[in-house]
């Protein structure tokens, strides 16, 4: 920031953020001017990576602002159906858009996302990465993990996706060991887990399995099913076994040819 800018910040009256938006704007205006095609490789080099992180940092900020207007319910001044909505109106975006930032601003305000939300401030994981981090700690089965073991999970994920380190995840990479922090952290409980969701999820290929047949009058049958992986296999396994070649000779009548499978 010029010196200039730096005495209209401070001399200047309002909120901090307000004048810190009024800073960047004068900054953004100052930069329109400035062809990026006199830069040497070397200025290039140094300075996308700090435009990137600026662009994080600016995006935490935002987000804050963001999470305390939806508190505050901002829309409702203006007749707007909800905080979504307006954002989506003042910034052109899609609503789902807005939705998902706003949903984003929300967790991202929580306490026990401090690490993420001090990592994306300080440019150190990028919007996209904190998005992974947060997901995967939110998806973290809360009956099996305490808030100390949580908080660990995303001080892991974060160190993982850290931008100042010499080797980190890009948020691909991220996700898939986001799905897999717990066995990492806390196998016992990982395996618990992957325990009750098997159990879940057999229960409710129990619970909707059907099993229809009809003759087609062209001396088939036709079937429908949606049975249980076990039942599954068992059922393969017999129709395998039946349309055999072996199984197919010992039944054809003589001089028909068996099936061919």
């Amino acid at each position: 920031m010029s010196s200039g800018l730096i005495d209209d910040f401070t001399a200047a009256t309002g909120h901090p953020l307000v004048r810190f938006a009024d800073a960047v704007e004068a900054l953004l205006d100052d930069a329109a001017s400035a062809n990026a095609w006199t830069m040497t490789p070397t200025e290039l080099r140094a300075v996308l990576p700090r435009l990137s992180r600026a662009g994080s940092r600016l995006t935490e900020v935002t987000l804050r602002v963001l999470a305390e207007a939806d508190r505050q319910s901002i829309g409702d001044d203006v007749g707007a159906t909800n905080t979504p909505a307006w954002f989506a109106h003042v910034t052109g975006q899609p609503v789902p858009a807005a939705h998902a930032q706003v949903k984003l601003a929300a967790t991202l305000d929580q306490d026990r996302h401090q690490a993420t939300r001090d990592a994306l401030a300080a440019g150190r994981l990028n919007p996209t990465q904190a998005t992974v981090v947060l997901d995967a700690v939110e998806a973290l089965p809360a009956e099996l993990v305490d808030p100390a073991l949580a908080a660990d999970a995303e001080a892991h994920l974060v160190s993982l996706g850290d931008l100042d380190a010499a080797t980190r995840l890009d948020p691909k990479a991220l996700r898939i060991a986001g799905r897999k922090i717990l066995e990492v952290l806390a196998p016992a409980i990982a395996e618990a887990h992957e325990a009750k969701v098997l159990e879940a999820e057999e229960r409710h290929a129990a619970a909707t399995a059907t099993f229809t047949m009809r003759p087609d009058g062209h001396g088939s049958m036709l079937g429908k099913f949606k049975i249980p992986l076990l039942h599954g296999q068992i059922l393969a396994k017999h129709l395998d076994a039946l349309a055999a070649p072996k199984h197919q000779c010992a039944i054809a009548k003589p001089g028909v040819e068996p099936v061919e499978t």
